[in-house]
């Protein structure tokens, strides 16, 4: 069975705190998309289906906007930092980002050098 471990660590002057949490399913969807420089809407077929969705990481290695589903009315957008990856999983204190099923993502990468995204999504088909 496919595991996600997310860590989670903070040092400061008055130490570390860190912990670690597995979570395993049936399936995970696995996705590295190469993406140019520059692209606008770069469109990438892909398919999530939210409701089995136990685990999800997006990463980048650059600034990028994802937007889901739609290019001009996108359902969400998110601007990923470079090295700063969305991570989202069923004992997160917010809620997941997308709300809709994935058919469709659209990628946007400023002038400058390639970039890799990376999305890691934990699914339960049978819950």
């Amino acid at each position: 069975m496919p595991t996600h471990v997310d860590l989670l660590s903070c040092t400061s002057a008055s130490g570390q705190v860190s912990g670690s949490k597995t979570y395993t399913a049936e399936g995970e969807e696995v996705f590295d998309i190469a993406v140019p420089a520059p692209s606008t809407n770069m469109q990438v077929d892909l398919a999530i289906d939210v409701s089995t969705v136990k685990s999800i990481i997006l990463h980048s290695d650059r600034d990028m906007t994802l937007k889901f589903n739609n290019s001009t009315t996108p359902v969400p957008e998110i601007a990923l930092k470079a090295g700063v990856p969305y991570i989202w999983n069923t004992d997160a204190y917010n809620t997941l980002l997308l709300t809709a099923d994935v058919t469709v993502l659209f990628l946007t990468l400023a002038a400058g050098v390639a970039a890799t995204l990376k999305i890691r999504c934990l699914v339960d088909p049978t819950p």
